[in-house]
């Protein structure tokens, strides 16, 4: 980005050179190099002008120089006076893309991964930290990463952050900003208004928007409920980690929150039939199956009825 803008501000100068007579010869012919690249390619504008003021201004400047042009080097000067009205012609039909940069303060530009349902996907960033990113969650990294390791998050991912001690790496969610140094661990916004992070190894501090902070170290966890940090330790790092290995885990989990990790993990729509009675409670760990033989496995412990229609997936509940 930074040098796609350096490069138009450079055509820029050497077209003003080109009609005040300045340009050089070597400047000449990276102009002629650029135009003859670019003339049938629409037009891309930077400027901190409002579009109706730079194009009156483009060609006013336009008829200008064509009025004021003398009929010596008219060969050579007709080129340069054809790019200006080129730019004008694209502004005046509406055929150019058009970007503006203002003078207001800018809000930092991101590049954006999605996982969609039914997806995991792993990447790595530019300091060489690796994400794995689950199903249905989407992870923004800031444009300027290697200045500022910034990114934020929705869904859940697992981070293993490159050590790097003079540029902290943060995790920005609704509710929380975690940062560390150099470590492993995931985060996870279970809804809008409950969130956690378990790390795996090293160290983090997590920071509500209120201020509040927990330190957390290998083998810890916090979840974000009710405006409120609640720390803790974990032992099974299945239910936290298993889904790195393609293992979906429940850990005495409600029909309703199976439902959700159901739509997640195979990009489904589940549509749930309960009749009030009793809740089911599930525990199981699921490696490498489909969701059919899934649900074939849980409606043996569980009374439940599914149906499966394309990615329609129907399950009734009669209580446990």
């Amino acid at each position: 980005m930074k040098k796609e803008q350096h490069n138009q501000e450079a055509i820029v100068k050497l077209i003003d050179k080109a009609f005040k007579g300045t340009i050089s010869p070597f400047e000449k012919e990276v102009l002629n190099q650029w135009y003859n690249a670019h003339e049938d390619e629409e037009v891309v504008i930077y400027t901190s002008s409002d579009k109706d003021g730079y194009k009156e201004s483009l060609y006013e400047k336009t008829l200008e120089k064509l009025r004021s042009t003398p009929k010596k080097n008219n060969l050579y000067k007709r080129k340069w006076i054809k790019i200006a009205a080129s730019i004008s012609i694209f502004l005046l039909f509406s055929s150019l893309l058009y970007t503006i940069i203002s003078d207001r303060p800018m809000s930092p530009e991101y590049q954006t991964y999605i996982s969609q349902a039914g997806e995991r996907k792993k990447i790595m960033l530019q300091d060489g930290t690796i994400v794995h990113i689950n199903g249905n969650s989407r992870l923004k990294v800031n444009k300027d990463f290697l200045k500022n390791r910034d990114v934020a998050l929705s869904g859940e991912a697992f981070f293993d952050v490159f050590h790097d001690p003079q540029r902290p790496f943060t995790i920005s969610t609704n509710h929380l900003t975690t940062t560390v140094l150099g470590t492993s661990f995931s985060v996870r916004t279970i809804s809008d208004s409950v969130e956690s992070v378990v790390v795996k190894s090293g160290r983090v501090k997590v920071t509500t928007k209120s201020g509040s902070e927990a330190h957390l170290v290998k083998g810890q966890m916090t979840i974000f409920q009710n405006n409120t940090l609640l720390t803790n330790t974990y032992k099974d790092n299945d239910q936290f980690f298993g889904w790195l290995e393609g293992k979906l885990v429940f850990k005495g989990e409600s029909l309703s929150q199976i439902a959700k990790k159901l739509e997640d993990w195979y990009g489904v729509e589940v549509i749930l039939k309960q009749d009030g009675k009793k809740p089911c409670s599930i525990t199981g760990t699921y490696k490498s199956m489909d969701i059919e033989e899934l649900l074939e496995i849980i409606s043996y412990t569980t009374k439940i009825n599914y149906s499966i229609n394309g990615k329609i997936v129907i399950i009734e509940s009669n209580g446990c």
